[in-house]
């Protein structure tokens, strides 16, 4: 098998089950004619058919940890195509990544160029394990993939020690955390201690100036952020412009 059946096998496999059972949906039973429309009573105006609602198009990305064997770039976005991807997510991470961590400035927007060359975009971007603000080439990176385009970035994920006691690892992550998301239909409440509280005694515990914000999905009423405390937020809602103000809001900038 060469390199383009082998990368052809591995996504048609994934989305046939799924295209031949839309397909199947879409069929009547065996024997039955396809459904007609009933005629409209005499001296009817018929109402006209509403238009079908636009089709939106599923655009997969290419995760080229899945490719690292593959090094020049036009290859990785021929690579793509073949396996009928319409973007790239690159790993920014020491070798076999694609982009070296310490020269991201440069070698991202040139990867994201090629990439764009071919047709693709690049709005997934994976890090390199970095899971502290304060670990090295962080803000670099990030600034980088923000000036890419990049909507989306993972940088890392703690991981466990199995041979040792869980429970301290977690309070070890837990002194990391800089900001919280509360996502809430305010229908539940858990616990002995409410969440504006929690966060103060977090802050106490771990030193770090954390923030909340609060997003109250549904409409009623709901009383988790302390108003008068600058660290929590609450916002009622949620729309295309409200992940940019989480952001906005855990970083300091608002």
């Amino acid at each position: 098998m060469d390199r383009r059946e082998f990368l052809h096998a591995g996504i048609m496999a994934s989305l046939v089950g799924k295209v031949l059972s839309d397909v199947t949906l879409a069929q009547p039973p065996a024997g039955q004619a396809p459904a007609t429309p009933a005629p409209a009573a005499a001296g009817t105006a018929q109402t006209p058919a509403a238009p079908p609602p636009p089709t939106r198009r599923l655009i997969m990305d290419c995760y080229t940890r899945n490719v690292h064997w593959i090094r020049d770039h036009d290859q990785i976005a021929e690579a793509a195509i073949e396996m009928t991807c319409g973007g790239v997510q690159p790993t920014v991470q020491a070798y076999p990544g694609h982009i070296d961590p310490t020269k991201v400035a440069t070698e991202l927007p040139a990867f994201v160029k090629t990439m764009q060359k071919h047709g693709l975009r690049v709005k997934q971007i994976r890090g390199g394990n970095q899971t502290s603000v304060d670990q090295p080439n962080l803000e670099p990176m990030v600034a980088a993939m923000g000036q890419a385009g990049a909507t989306h970035y993972w940088c890392g994920t703690d991981n466990y020690d199995l041979t040792k006691p869980i429970m301290p690892q977690l309070d070890a992550i837990k002194r990391k955390v800089d900001a919280f998301v509360i996502y809430t239909d305010s229908e539940t409440w858990a616990g002995g201690v409410h969440p504006a509280q929690a966060l103060r005694d977090y802050r106490r515990a771990s030193g770090i100036d954390a923030r909340l914000v609060v997003v109250g999905m549904v409409a009623n009423d709901f009383s988790i952020a302390d108003p008068s405390d600058p660290g929590m937020l609450d916002v009622v809602g949620f729309d295309t412009a409200t992940p940019q103000l989480i952001s906005d809001f855990a970083r300091g900038a608002l």
